[in-house]
Formats: structure tokens, C-alpha cells, sequence
């Protein structure tokens, strides 16, 4: 048992008042006259035991009436599940989970629709005086401040399934947010949840006295689901008449095999590809669509199964772009090597700079720029390769015999490369080809064992920087790095140790010169994620022309019904738009400037909420414990006859109990006097 106001336990020393009454003034006696004198010692021991008895039996009944009297004032109840209860207004912050996984049922219905009711009755447990606070997944702004119980409520009522999903830690750091801008006291958040295994990162919420939460957890009836988990494409390049193979993860979360299940993908409302794949229970695997692409621009596709009763997860949409040529730009001193490797291919426009009459206006439309033994790099065209590669294009140096190293090494550790150390004149030889890297992924059908490779006369020797992330793709005898590779920003850095002349190698009268140089510009085709998630509100680069400032972007789904302008900053040679939880619901979508398409868009809804796993209410407690919460509660609404909602927020009453008990003992008193 425990009290709301423990203090007025002091008045229990009034208990002394009745003790001191009687022991001064029922000591005092009547006197009495008697006609015999024989009688006198038989009635004075009669009339003193029964006097003795009356007496504490008086005393005892105005004690147990004060004590009870007492306590009464201090408001005892039994606390339901180690709860705290506390007087004067309070602060109360009710977190209802409106993630996917809540659209579950039991016996009783959605889970959604029981946490709203929960909330309601939580809210009316508490004086109209009292502050509330909603929370969602939605983290909208409205939902950041507290409000009174009827606009409590009606907010109650507006709440819907939501697509975002988040954590627990979450959750709770934005209830504190909201809850330390009251000047009150008394502040209590409680946490209406299935408990999903996903978002309950319990470890990561940091303990704090000032506030209780209740963990209220809902149950839902065990059911399977099995769901599109991810796509990928097997390459990273798309190409105009190419086989693509798009590889597809599906898991089975259930405790049944699901046999022969359909997967179809779609392209452009094109049904490109079919397959059937059996699924062990509880596993995933992947599986392989094979199609072509057959024409360029902006491709929208969607892989797609057919599952119940969960659906919101059995579309995976995505979107990419096929180009009719692929832009390549070669600055330098315009080796005949190089041009003749693409312009005897249509797949490529192949142009030429000379170092003295570079164009930087002429990178936003290049897709690979190749520095061919450029003796020096200015700091003007340093910081234009530097942003064209951060936006996604590719730069591919080869060293000339003649360079000026210092404004090279100045190139390199802007591109955070290994910086050149020095040119080595000895003869040596190309002896291992990267295979493990994606880079020469697919270009040998079948690797022969002395296969001849590239021999060189003169080599420039890098020092190995610790930050940079290097691929060396074609190694020298001497342990040398031949051709490395080297993420920037969105784009790569492709380095030859050598130039095209043959005075440094053999290099461009080799087939992996054409095969490694191919490779590259293919690889150059770069172009944005083929998804984005809900919920997760990432930048996403487009490399384009700077947009007009009276011209807006536009996001256009189903032929322009939805349609929002989202912000957008310049970024380097294209741009960066944000979203900002515009959008809602997932499928494909175009960005538009002045009615024409940028590229395409692909939003789907984050798979966290798929994984139908739950903690039961013992892994919630041990959970709870081994991360020493110890002002969190865990009740269980699901069971029959469980606790009250007021219960949960006052705990058990008892002091009507009290106030009954005084009555009682006051009567008890007023019979004793009576009639004893």
C-alpha cells in the first residue's frame, strides 16, 4: 500500500489526544452510597473491571476511527504494476502505435482501433485540468505540444494506420520533448504497442526519475506473412538492348512452407518477367528476373506476389533510366587510342578538349571525363572534376610520363586518392586482374591460365593513403597498383598508373585496355537509387541542368492527381530534392520541370513493419529489467478481468475504504458508551 500524501501521516500523533483523555479523566470515579456496608468491596471490584474494560474498548474504537480518519486524508491505494501515483495536475503523454503491424486483429478487433480506445479511457481517468499530449508515427507538429482532454480527444479520433515507422527510443525521447516544456510536476507518459521486435530498441533509451512510463502491450493473433523484402540488379550498369537481371528477396515469415508462390515484374506497365519460387518457413531466398530493355528514357517497374492478409509489403516498386549514349569527354593531349574505342561504338558520343580550351559548362552533360596525360591539373579544373564526381560522373586519369606532380597530388587529395609518389623506370608486367571486384564482373567468359597481359616499361608508384578506398583492380609484379578504382561522393575515380604512350607500355595495343576503358564508361552510366523509403527523408541527386528559379520541379503521380513541389538546393553539376514526408504512399512517381520528365521515382514502404514478431510480456519485462528502466511498467491489457485503466493511472483506491472504517469504529464507540 502506498499513499498520494505521505506527510499527513504526521497527524497520526493526534492518536495521543484519546490516550492522554483517558488517562486523566476516566481515572476519575462517582462516588456511590450503599445502605450496607458489607456490599462495598463486592461492588467496587465489580463496578472497576467492568469500568477497565469499557474503557479501552472506547480508547481502541476513537483510535482505530482517528487512525483511519487519518490515513483517508492521505489517499492510500495498492499501486497496479509497481505504478507511482502522484497529486496535483499532471502531464500525460499517450503514444499510440499507428504502424502497419497494429492493423492486426484478436478477439477483440483492430489494434489499432483498442490502443485509440485505451488512449480515450486513460484520458478520462484524469482530471479536465490535466495536460495531454498525442503521439504518433507521424511526428506531426500539432502533436508536439500538449493539449487539453477534449482536444485530446478529438485528436484521438483523426488517428489512422501510417506507413512511418519508429523506434521505441524514438518515441520516447520526443514524449520527453514534449513533456519537459510543463511547468508541472507530475509527468507520466504511456506507450499503447504491439511491441514489435523491430522497433523495440529498449537499450537505447536512456533511464530518467523524472518520468513513469506504462507499457500497455496489445496482442495479436499469430499470423504469418511473407513479403518482398528487396530487388537488386545482379550490375550495376543498364544498358539500351541489354539483358538486365534483377534479383529478388522474399521471405517467409511463418511457420508453413508457401509452395509455388508467383512473382511477377512489370516494366512500364509491361509485363516483363515470371517465376515461381518455393519458400521454406521462416527463411528467404532470392531469385533471378531476367529482361531486356528494348528502349531508352525512364524506366518504372514493380515486382509484385499475392499474400494474405498482410498486402501492404507484396509490391516492390523501382525506377531507373536507360540512355540512348553514354557522354564521354576526353581532355588532353587526344590520343587516337582512346577515340578509336568509342567512336566505332553508337552506344557512345565521344568528344575531344584540349587542356588549354576546357569548357567546365560542358561536364553537367558528360558522363565520363578522361584526363589523357594531362600534364597539369589547374585549380579551376580540380574543383570542377571534384563536384561533376561527388554528383555521380566519372573521372579516369591516366598518367603521362611528364607531369606536374604537385598539382596532381593536390587532385588527389581533394579526391581523397593516394597521392603519386614517383615515376619507376624498370620493366615489369600486368600479373592479376581483380575478378572478385564487380568491375570485371561478366567480362570473361572464361579466364585462361597464362593469359597475356599488358608488359611496362615506365610506371608511376602512389603512397597508400589510410583513408582512401582503394580497389586495385590490375596489379604490377612489384605489388605496384596498375588501374585502382575510388568512390567519391556518388561518383568513382578510376587511376592508370600509366598513359596511352607506348613509351611508358603496350597497354593500348592490349585487349584490356579496350576491355578495362569500356568498362569504365559503362560503369559511368550512373543514375539515382532505384527506391526510395517512406519515412526516411534522404536527399536524392539528379544530375541535370540548373533549374530555372521561376520554374519550379514538380513530384506528379497517376497523370499529375497528386502533385507537390518539393524543395530542391544546386548541388555541383545537378541538383539535391527533398521531400520533406510529402509523400505517403508508395508507388511511382515523376519529377517534372515545365511539363517535361527529369526521371522517374520509386517510393515504397519500409520493410521493419513485415517481420511479424512480437515480445510477449515476460521478454518485454526481462527486456525492461536488463536495461534498468526502472520507471517503466509493463501492463497487459489482453488478459480477462485485468487491471482498470484508472488502476493503471491511480492505482487501487482505498481510502472510501477508510472513511468507511472511521464510521464504523465512531459507531462502535457510541454503542460502547451506550450500552456497556
Amino acid at each position: 500500500m502506498k499513499f498520494v500524501y505521505p506527510e499527513f501521516l504526521y497527524a497520526l500523533l493526534a492518536l495521543l489526544i484519546p490516550v492522554i483523555v483517558h488517562l486523566f479523566n476516566f481515572r476519575r470515579f462517582k462516588k456511590i452510597k450503599f445502605s450496607n456496608v458489607k456490599f462495598l468491596e463486592e461492588v467496587q471490584l465489580e463496578t472497576q473491571s467492568k469500568s477497565r474494560l469499557k474503557h479501552l474498548l472506547v480508547l481502541f474504537s476513537r483510535l482505530l476511527a482517528l487512525a483511519s480518519l487519518v490515513l483517508a486524508f492521505c489517499l492510500p491505494y495498492f499501486p497496479v504494476a509497481d505504478s507511482q501515483v502522484m497529486a496535483g495536475r499532471k502531464a500525460i503523454s499517450i503514444y499510440i502505435d499507428n504502424s502497419f503491424s497494429m492493423n492486426g486483429q484478436n478477439e477483440q478487433g483492430l489494434l489499432v482501433e483498442q490502443a485509440k480506445e485505451l488512449a480515450r479511457n486513460v484520458a478520462k481517468s484524469y482530471a479536465e485540468s490535466d495536460r495531454f499530449q498525442l503521439l504518433t508515427n507521424d511526428f506531426e507538429g500539432r502533436h508536439q505540444r500538449t493539449v487539453s482532454r477534449e482536444e485530446f480527444l478529438e485528436f484521438v479520433d483523426e488517428v489512422s494506420p501510417s506507413a512511418k515507422v519508429k523506434n521505441l527510443s524514438q518515441v520516447v525521447e520526443r514524449m520527453k520533448e514534449a513533456l519537459s516544456r510543463e511547468t508541472i510536476d507530475n509527468k507520466r507518459g504511456f506507450i499503447l504497442s504491439d511491441f514489435q521486435k523491430s522497433i523495440s530498441d529498449f537499450e537505447e533509451i536512456k533511464s530518467d526519475s523524472n518520468y513513469y512510463f506504462s507499457l500497455i502491450r496489445l496482442q495479436q493473433e499469430n499470423i504469418g506473412n511473407v513479403y518482398i523484402d528487396s530487388i537488386w540488379f545482379a550490375t550495376p550498369v543498364r544498358q539500351l538492348n541489354g539483358n538486365d537481371e534483377l534479383i529478388v528477396k522474399i521471405t517467409n515469415q511463418s511457420d508453413s512452407e508457401k509452395n509455388n508462390l508467383n512473382i511477377k515484374v512489370s516494366i512500364n506497365d509491361v509485363q516483363k518477367a515470371l517465376a515461381s519460387v518455393d519458400i521454406p518457413s521462416n527463411s528467404s531466398v532470392t531469385t533471378s528476373m531476367y529482361f531486356t530493355n528494348d528502349s531508352p528514357g525512364i524506366m518504372q517497374g514493380m515486382v509484385s506476389i499475392t499474400d494474405y492478409p498482410i498486402t501492404f509489403d507484396d509490391v516492390f516498386y523501382f525506377s531507373f533510366d536507360v540512355k540512348k549514349k553514354i557522354n564521354v569527354l576526353a581532355v588532353g593531349t587526344g590520343s587516337s587510342s582512346i577515340a578509336s574505342v568509342f567512336e566505332e561504338d553508337e552506344m557512345y558520343s565521344f568528344s575531344h578538349q584540349s587542356i588549354n580550351g576546357v569548357d567546365y559548362s560542358r561536364f553537367v552533360d558528360q558522363d565520363l571525363i578522361i584526363l589523357d596525360e594531362v600534364e597539369k591539373i589547374s585549380s579551376g579544373l580540380n574543383q570542377e572534376l571534384k563536384k561533376f564526381v561527388e554528383n555521380g560522373g566519372t573521372v579516369c586519369v591516366m598518367l603521362g610520363e611528364v607531369l606536374d606532380k604537385s598539382s596532381y597530388n593536390e587532385f588527389m587529395l581533394n579526391m581523397n586518392a593516394n597521392r603519386i609518389n614517383r615515376l619507376e623506370v624498370k620493366e615489369t608486367k600486368v600479373i592479376d586482374i581483380n575478378l572478385e571486384n564487380y568491375f570485371y564482373d561478366g567480362v570473361f567468359a572464361q579466364m585462361p591460365k597464362n593469359i597475356d597481359l599488358p608488359t611496362v616499361k615506365k610506371h608511376w608508384r602512389f603512397n597508400t593513403q589510410s583513408r582512401s578506398r582503394e580497389e586495385v583492380l590490375l596489379s604490377l609484379q612489384n605489388g605496384s597498383s596498375f588501374l585502382s578504382q575510388f568512390p567519391v561522393g556518388s561518383g568513382q575515380l578510376f587511376v592508370f598508373s600509366v598513359g596511352t604512350s607506348d613509351a611508358m607500355s603496350n597497354l593500348t595495343k592490349h585487349a584490356i585496355f579496350v576491355t578495362s576503358i569500356l568498362r569504365v564508361a559503362e560503369l559511368s552510366n550512373g543514375h539515382q537509387s532505384l527506391f526510395q523509403t517512406i519515412g526516411k527523408d534522404e536527399a536524392i541527386k539528379i544530375r541535370t541542368t540548373e533549374p530555372n528559379s521561376d520554374e519550379p520541379f514538380h513530384i506528379k503521380k497517376d497523370h499529375g492527381i497528386f502533385d507537390v513541389i518539393p524543395s530542391f538546393q544546386n548541388y555541383g553539376s545537378g541538383i539535391e530534392v527533398f521531400v520533406h514526408e510529402q509523400i505517403q504512399q508508395d508507388g511511382l512517381y515523376r519529377i517534372q520541370m515545365k511539363e517535361e520528365d527529369v526521371t522517374g521515382l520509386a517510393f515504397n514502404y519500409s520493410r521493419e513493419e513485415s517481420e511479424m514478431k512480437f515480445l510477449n510480456k515476460e521478454q518485454l519485462q526481462e527486456i525492461v529489467q536488463s536495461s534498468a528502466l526502472e520507471n517503466f511498467q509493463i501492463v497487459d491489457v489482453n488478459k480477462g478481468g485485468g487491471e482498470s485503466i484508472q488502476s493503471l493511472s491511480e492505482g487501487t483506491k482505498l481510502w472510501k475504504w477508510f472513511v468507511l472504517g472511521a464510521i464504523l469504529f465512531l459507531l462502535v464507540e457510541v454503542l460502547l458508551l451506550r450500552f456497556l
